[in-house]
């Protein structure tokens, strides 16, 4: 790795870790613990975090980063930045993860858009003209599947993930195609919904559950690696100008 300092950009989520150099967004890297980050640190000044109530992992950071004297900054939420209002009266209940998407969303298109995040939770978020109008938090894929097993009598299912929406014919495969319906369903919802308000519009689609919607090629959808490490992008590079 080049000796040059960069920013360091991670993402502390609910199952993994992603991070990424701000002068290289081409390569997202995902570690499962912030151990695995320590050869990087040499690497860089400053760090931008965001984190979705990971608070041991976060001491963890701080720990690491105190004697090197990098600059630690962990990103939360605002009412207004960059040019979008948002509809929460309390943001201290927005998840940082979603804030960020949403910003790194406004410098990607001036149209109403849905942004959409497909993981442990799927959520959406629809933009118009500088607001943030609100969205859904919904179960996503395998929170749905491990809810199915635990809380429904007779009821189980494997560890396959199906790549195309069809019929079951058995009970592990109904379990596992019902969760890909209910998964593309979140995505078709936001879709009508645009198409019900606005007469063009776009659909942002992140998270690490992403490919379980690939199949519906729905005509407006732009589908990104991770939104919350470009915002996280957009914070640094506008702080350190």
């Amino acid at each position: 790795m080049s000796d040059q300092l960069n920013s360091l950009l991670i993402d502390i989520g609910n199952s993994r870790i992603k991070f990424a150099f701000g002068s290289d967004l081409t390569k997202i890297n995902v570690c499962n613990s912030i151990t695995e980050l320590i050869p990087y640190l040499h690497h860089v000044s400053n760090i931008w975090l965001s984190s979705v109530g990971k608070a041991s992992q976060v001491k963890q950071l701080q720990r690491l980063v105190l004697p090197l004297g990098i600059d630690l900054h962990i990103v939360v939420t605002q009412k207004q930045a960059y040019g979008l209002k948002f509809v929460y009266q309390d943001m201290t209940t927005m998840g940082v993860d979603r804030w960020l998407a949403m910003i790194a969303a406004t410098q990607e298109t001036s149209k109403p858009v849905a942004v959409l995040s497909l993981g442990t939770a799927n959520t959406c978020d629809i933009l118009y003209e500088g607001k943030h109008l609100g969205g859904w938090i919904a179960p996503g894929f395998s929170l749905m599947k491990d809810s199915l097993q635990i809380r429904t009598a007779q009821v189980f299912a494997d560890n396959q993930i199906p790549t195309e929406l069809t019929l079951g014919d058995k009970t592990q495969n109904c379990v596992n195609l019902g969760c890909l319906a209910q998964q593309q369903g979140f995505v078709l919802v936001a879709n009508n919904y645009l198409i019900s308000q606005f007469s063009d519009y776009e659909i942002f689609i992140t998270g690490g559950a992403s490919s379980l919607v690939e199949q519906l090629s729905l005509p407006k959808v732009t589908f990104f690696e991770n939104l919350v490490l470009l915002g996280l992008n957009v914070l640094s590079e506008n702080i350190e100008k």
